[in-house]
């Protein structure tokens, strides 16, 4: 094996890791590409001795380090990462609740989903169990933004 399949090798590889850390997740390329460059330095070693083994495997870990070094200075990262927070929460209106207010599912509450109270969505948790779609509920319990309901017992 000539050092151009060897330095094809190691440079495919470090391709593929490349890849694998900025477009294609799941460990594939990540994995064929370590594999591809431990291939190389191995047949490096087996070719040419251990002088050339070692040198291939330095000049590859400074290549590697120094692509690294590069990438972090040039603010990659920052182009690639999320900039957003997530400042909402669940219920925020459920202060506007007491407990004995009145509603109607509109999604079936298994045990959790979402109800109509006093004309806002809320999402409620049933304490009993299943209630259908369309029921009457009443608000029995409020434990910060989680609202507990029980389905309105109708009265013949």
């Amino acid at each position: 094996m000539d050092w151009t399949l060897i330095a094809i090798l190691i440079f495919s590889g470090l391709i593929l890791i490349i890849l694998e850390i900025f477009i294609l997740p799941g460990l594939v390329a990540g994995i064929l590409g370590a594999l591809s460059v431990l291939t190389g330095i191995y047949f490096s070693y087996k070719t040419y001795g251990v002088n050339a083994g070692v040198i291939t495997t330095t000049i590859t870990l400074a290549i590697t380090i120094l692509f690294f070094i590069i990438l972090f200075r040039s603010k990659t990262w920052k182009k690639a990462s999320l900039h957003t927070a997530i400042d909402s929460k669940v219920n925020t209106e459920s202060q506007e609740l007491n407990i004995g207010d009145e509603g109607i599912t509109i999604t079936r509450l298994y045990p959790i989903g979402k109800a109509r109270i006093n004309g806002n969505v809320y999402e409620v948790q049933s304490t009993q169990g299943i209630i259908e779609q369309n029921s009457e509920i009443i608000v029995n319990k409020i434990e910060g933004y989680k609202i507990f309901v029980t389905q309105k017992i109708k009265k013949s």
